[in-house]
């Protein structure tokens, strides 16, 4: 059975640095995304159509592969951090970066160490 995790890009929002209170009702916190890649076997292809609980990822620090990240808008300020997975074809930074700039006007993400990945 091939191994989810090769095939998959995955995001989850750890903080979020917009809300000014816990308990915010805007609070993004939790929040994860995940999307197959066209090309994955047809064994995750078949798990993946039905929809399981299994075949969602959510990154986590112990989750194997998993990167951090963090967004900042134009003023500087950070807006999300969190983790990410990313299939051999890429598209986690794109897919994570895309969401926290229609969410809160992010510019530009970054990795663990603040290195520019885009924007």
């Amino acid at each position: 059975m091939s191994n989810l995790l090769d095939f998959v890009n995955a995001f989850s929002v750890e903080i979020d640095h917009c809300v000014s209170s816990p308990g915010d009702p805007h609070d993004r916190a939790g929040y994860g995304a995940c999307a197959l890649v066209d090309d994955a076997p047809a064994d995750l292809q078949a798990r993946w159509n039905l929809e399981t609980e299994d075949t969602f990822v959510f990154p986590t620090r112990e989750t194997p592969g998993a990167v951090r990240w963090h967004t900042r808008d134009d003023d500087g300020d950070a807006t999300y951090s969190g983790w990410l997975v990313e299939a051999a074809d890429g598209g986690a930074w794109e897919m994570a970066f895309a969401w926290s700039a229609r969410d809160a006007g992010s510019v530009s993400i970054l990795n663990g160490r603040w290195e520019m990945i885009i924007g």
